[in-house]
């Protein structure tokens, strides 16, 4: 029988369950960890995690948090290495007011990782559907040609090989649109950007 994730749970109790009956709650959950949730009113103010919930929950009655909440839930985790998982999926799509932005962060950076994955994807589409650019490059250049560029003030220098590859800072790149994306960031068509159409 496979293992529960969650092996016990208290859903939105009032903040004096911990003032005046922690002893019976902390003998339900003992030293184990998992994630809280910290309600004001009818909101979620706050996720958190914690190796030992017992101690946690009760550290936010005297830091930053502190008269911000006055209910909680708890979530005791069986396998310590979900928790911090959970947590960041928690945060990801409650966005509580009472955490920092660093996750939300990451999800926009994972967000922006797949779509560049995506336009990458998309522009090796368009050079089959259209032909005229590096690969029209690759079948016409008999010879290694320097290839420079001024971009925001700096000159980039790259040597395109006659099988197509790109030799730039002494590393080979598959293609002209691999060094310019380099370069700048974003995603550009490369031979444009070389200047070659």
């Amino acid at each position: 029988m496979p293992q529960k994730m969650i092996v016990y749970q208290l859903h939105r109790a009032s903040i004096d369950v911990l003032l005046e009956y922690e002893k019976a709650l902390l003998e339900k959950i003992g030293d184990n960890g998992g994630i809280y949730v910290l309600y004001k009113g009818d909101r979620i103010y706050y996720v958190g995690k914690a190796t030992t919930l017992k101690q946690r929950i009760k550290q936010h009655f005297n830091d930053k948090h502190k008269n911000k909440w006055d209910a909680f839930s708890l979530y005791v985790v069986s396998n310590p290495k979900f928790i911090p998982e959970l947590e960041r999926i928690l945060i990801a799509l409650i966005k509580p007011a009472g955490n920092s932005l660093t996750y939300q962060r990451e999800i926009k950076r994972s967000e922006s990782e797949l779509k560049n994955a995506i336009r990458s994807l998309q522009n090796e589409y368009l050079d089959k559907l259209f032909p005229s650019g590096e690969k029209a490059i690759k079948s016409t250049s008999q010879k290694s040609k320097l290839l420079t560029k001024t971009f925001k003030g700096k000159k980039y220098t790259a040597l395109l090989q006659k099988d197509g590859t790109v030799i730039y800072n002494n590393k080979k790149y598959t293609s002209l649109t691999a060094v310019a994306k380099l370069i700048t960031k974003y995603n550009v068509n490369g031979p444009f950007f070389w200047g070659l159409r």
